[in-house]
């Protein structure tokens, strides 16, 4: 195994946006995944939307524009199959962490193998005992 570098990413207050289209895995299985069908087109970047608690707010209906707009992904990307009227029109978002030790900026399924970040939304949900970190990003890019 190679070398790799330990990066520390913190959180900022913008995210990055996408016009995703979808169709539930318990109406129809992708032919090429096994899985639902998927098709995003990517915005860029927005600031966000926080609720009273503090948490993101996934609630972005008000910032969606509308069903007509072109923009809206047609099929899916993996198998092509067309979406129906009644598959879901969502305006996606990921929050955008940033290493300040080299000003790269990432979503957190993007950054490289060694990032390191506080995963607080872990041992916030686990409430039966000891709670660990979890830090890391391994090679296959999940977080340790």
């Amino acid at each position: 195994m190679g070398e790799f570098k330990i990066s520390w990413w913190e959180p900022t207050d913008r995210e990055r946006q996408w016009l995703r289209r979808y169709t539930s895995s318990d109406k129809h299985k992708c032919t090429a995944t096994g899985s639902y069908c998927n098709a995003k087109f990517e915005l860029g970047e927005a600031d966000i939307l926080y609720t009273d608690s503090g948490y993101i707010s996934g609630d972005r209906g008000n910032r969606k524009p509308p069903e007509s707009d072109p923009r809206w992904p047609i099929v899916c990307d993996a198998c092509g199959r067309p979406f129906g009227a009644d598959d879901p029109y969502q305006l996606f978002g990921k929050q955008i962490y940033v290493c300040e030790a080299t000003g790269a900026r990432s979503t957190l399924d993007k950054v490289p193998v060694g990032a390191c970040w506080d995963a607080w939304w872990i041992s916030e949900r686990r409430k039966d005992g000891p709670t660990g970190c979890g830090h890391n990003v391994g090679p296959d890019h999940r977080s340790l």
